[in-house]
């Protein structure tokens, strides 16, 4: 993208505030996981800002971070890429509120899985930094073995919707504004 996708701004505020708008609605605490060095917009007081420990560690090192970062009382996190500005919280009530007794409460949509935008117990963290220990950075590679729900009946499916591309972030910014 040439910059930092957590700053470019949607519809008049950073793409990282928009993100954190819809977690925050949902779960308390909300845990950034950041690159060292990473420029960030103006965080909320309340939230934990880490670092990730290793340049291009992938998602899953990061993922294991952040699950880290939690506090104790915290028995299960919802996980976000800081480049899906139509995240809603209703998406995201939905997919905790599916996690049941499994680990892992995956979205499938159009026929493919969303790791990076699931429920997740705590327990999977710990899984994460083994796997990452082990030499892996995938995070689809998590699901295989964590006792994993697939949703296929969700909300606001938009929330899956990310930036990748100069021109999928011109063509969100065209469109009219959504919260």
């Amino acid at each position: 993208m040439g910059q930092s996708k957590a700053l470019l701004p949607v519809h008049g505020e950073p793409m990282l505030l928009r993100v954190l708008w819809a977690l925050h609605a949902v779960v308390n605490p909300v845990v950034v996981v950041a690159a060292v060095g990473q420029h960030l917009p103006p965080l909320p007081d309340d939230v934990v800002l880490v670092s990730d420990p290793t340049p291009d560690g992938g998602p899953l090192l990061g993922f294991a971070t952040g699950m880290a970062a939690l506090p104790p009382h915290v028995t299960a996190a919802f996980l976000s890429s800081c480049d899906t500005p139509l995240l809603h919280p209703d998406f995201v009530a939905h997919l905790l509120a599916n996690l049941g007794a499994n680990a892992v409460a995956v979205p499938r949509h159009a026929g493919r899985l969303h790791p990076l935008a699931a429920a997740y117990r705590r327990a999977a963290g710990v899984v994460a930094l083994t796997r990452v220990r082990d030499g892996h950075s995938s995070m689809r590679g998590l699901l295989d073995g964590l006792p994993t729900v697939v949703v296929e009946d969700f909300p606001h499916a938009e929330s899956l919707r990310n930036v990748n591309t100069p021109d999928e972030y011109a063509a969100l910014v065209a469109e009219p504004t959504r919260r």
